[in-house]
């Protein structure tokens, strides 16, 4: 199937390629890396008050400067993400420079305790699409009436995930997670 050997190993490593692939689909989806990490972001001053940092939750801000002189800014660091400067952030393309960490503690990793851990919801989405992709089944349908059944390929796109693992990480992509 996927040109794995036929030996005692080959179902785990099949399986952890199948976790490895819904993870990439999952992140792709929700448009950004789930991992805690630490980043450097630019963000362009628009004149007001506050910048919304692309990345939650964030777990901590390590540096913020205006270029190009490098000027580290006043700024309260609210949880929802946003940078919140006690005026208003300089005018300027791309001349905030933000370096912060953000996201969640995966599941298998250990952390400190003081990043959450991956929401419950996108957890399960992954093994409900890795378990179909193991399984061979993910992009197909089945239609019943009665007694009878049918499942075919569901044609469409190729980078859709299936409706009930979308259904899972719709409130969660994006931004806001």
């Amino acid at each position: 199937m996927l040109g794995l050997p036929d030996n005692d190993d080959s179902p785990n490593e099949r399986l952890t390629m199948c976790i490895a692939a819904a993870s990439q689909a999952i992140e792709h989806y929700c448009g950004r890396s789930l991992r805690l990490a630490e980043r450097t972001e630019r963000y362009s001053g628009t004149g007001s008050r506050t910048i919304e940092l692309r990345r939650l939750p964030v777990r901590r801000v390590h540096a913020v400067a205006v270029e190009p002189d490098g000027a580290a800014p006043e700024f309260e660091a609210l949880d929802d993400g946003t940078l919140l400067h006690p005026a208003v952030w300089p005018e300027g393309d791309r001349n905030i420079v933000v370096t912060y960490e953000a996201g969640y503690v995966l599941p298998g990793e250990t952390g400190d305790g003081s990043a959450p851990p991956l929401p419950a919801s996108v957890e399960l989405a992954c093994l409900l699409y890795a378990k179909m992709l193991y399984c061979d089944q993910a992009g197909m349908m089945t239609e019943r009436l009665g007694d009878y059944s049918v499942t075919y390929w569901k044609p469409g796109e190729p980078s859709l995930l299936p409706p009930a693992v979308a259904a899972l990480l719709k409130p969660c992509a994006g931004r806001w997670l």
